[in-house]
């Protein structure tokens, strides 16, 4: 009987083989007429159009889900009129045209700009002093001065786009590994460890190139938004003449929420967004110190 069961599992392997193989030339030979029948240099341009305008829809329709979805209000001058007094001169200095401000309750008190509007949370205005809430919105509005969020999902739209040509590309590669480590498996009587099998483990190492060049994708776009909170911070030093209210405001915002915050390992701080709040305190500290030195962010 066991010797039956091997010869079904042969048959069934040498069928699975055909059918990768055959699967991943025809693929092969699908990919290479595209490439042919295309003028490259067009291509490639039709493909980063798609790609910026693709990922201008995810901003814009990522920004209206994002405020419907934490449930953000706007806040009426009238019930803030000295807010409004000092976000109407910084937007004179910035040559900005006023943002929407909108407010939100969160577990842990924050800001942040969305397009042409600055959500701040309702603690913010329990935790800090005028000057401290000027300089926060100094710095989101350098964010909007800058368009950063756009350019942020701009360049990570790309930034996959390019991936995803890797990987496609490398797809009838993995489509003929999985086809001769399934075979094999099954000849050799063992089909549910085919990953254990030398065309399996060449599979598995494919895997972590995509995935490794998806990581460092997004690694490199999260470098850059790092770069843009300390860009964003000397911005605001700059407008407001007052570095030490954001170093405040900073400061006071990290102290509220250290409760929640855990740990971070090294991979958390390659992908992380903003950059250690230390860093950026200790920066706006010596920026006070240091007249008419300003710190180039690029």
């Amino acid at each position: 009987m066991r010797v039956v069961v091997r010869v079904v599992l042969a048959l069934v392997g040498v069928a699975v083989f055909l059918t990768y193989l055959g699967g991943a030339a025809l693929l092969t030979l699908f990919l290479f007429d595209v490439v042919r029948g295309i003028d490259l240099a067009t291509f490639l341009v039709s493909l980063g159009l798609l790609a910026l305008g693709l990922g201008y829809l995810s901003y814009r329709a990522g920004t209206t889900r994002v405020l419907a979805g934490i449930g953000a209000r706007d806040l009426p001058r009238e019930r803030a009129p000295r807010l409004y007094a000092r976000l109407d001169d910084l937007c004179e200095r910035m040559d900005l045209d006023a943002p929407r401000l909108m407010l939100v309750s969160s577990r842990s008190p924050n800001a942040f700009a969305l397009g042409g509007t600055v959500v701040l949370d309702r603690a913010l205005f329990r935790l800090l002093s005028l000057d401290e809430l000027e300089g926060i919105l100094a710095h989101e509005l350098a964010h909007v001065e800058r368009r950063d969020g756009l350019v942020s999902s701009l360049v990570f739209s790309v930034a996959r786009t390019v991936v995803g040509l890797v990987a496609l590309g490398l797809f009838p590669v993995a489509l003929a590994l999985s086809g001769v480590a399934r075979a094999s498996a099954m000849v050799a009587g063992r089909p549910l460890r085919w990953r254990e099998t030398l065309a399996g483990r060449a599979r598995t190492r494919l895997d972590r190139v995509v995935a490794g060049l998806l990581v460092a994708s997004t690694a490199v776009v999260m470098a850059r938004s790092r770069r843009r909170e300390l860009a964003a911070d000397d911005r605001a030093a700059d407008v407001t003449g007052d570095p030490l209210a954001l170093a405040r405001a900073l400061a006071r915002i990290e102290g509220s929420t250290w409760p929640f915050v855990r740990e971070e390992g090294a991979i958390s701080r390659l992908l992380a967004t903003h950059p250690d709040t230390d860093e950026r305190i200790d920066r706006l500290r010596e920026r006070a110190t240091t007249t008419g030195t300003r710190i180039e962010i690029q």
